[in-house]
C-alpha cells in the first residue's frame, strides 16, 4: 500500500511539470497558465478578437493567441490579462507577418 501512494506522489509532480511551458513560449510578455483541463490565463493578451463556445481569440504583443476547446467562456478581462474558463483542447500562438 506505501508502495503505491508514492508512486501516486511522483506521477502528480510530473503532471505538475508538464503544464509548465518553457521560457521560449513566454517571449513577448506573454505567460501562460493552464488549469488543468478547466481553463486557463494569459498574462499579456488583453485585446479579444473573436469569442466564440469553440474558440477565443486574443491579440498578444508578438501576433494571436487562439484557445480552442468547447464551454469557453471570459471570466476576466482586464488591460493585458484574460483568464477563461471551459474544456481547453489547445492553445496555439500565431506570430504576426511583418
Amino acid at each position: 500500500m506505501k508502495r503505491e501512494k508514492k508512486r501516486r506522489k511522483r506521477r502528480s509532480g510530473w503532471t505538475a511539470r508538464l503544464f509548465e511551458f518553457p521560457q521560449e513560449l513566454t517571449r513577448g510578455g506573454l505567460v501562460m497558465s493552464v488549469y488543468g483541463n478547466s481553463g486557463c490565463m494569459l498574462q499579456g493578451a488583453g485585446e479579444i478578437l473573436a469569442c466564440r463556445d469553440d474558440c477565443i481569440c486574443a491579440a498578444a504583443e508578438f501576433g494571436t493567441v487562439r484557445v480552442e476547446g468547447s464551454e469557453l467562456v471570459v471570466r476576466e478581462l482586464a488591460p493585458m490579462y484574460l483568464v477563461l474558463t471551459g474544456k481547453v483542447t489547445s492553445i496555439t500562438l500565431e506570430e504576426r507577418q511583418i
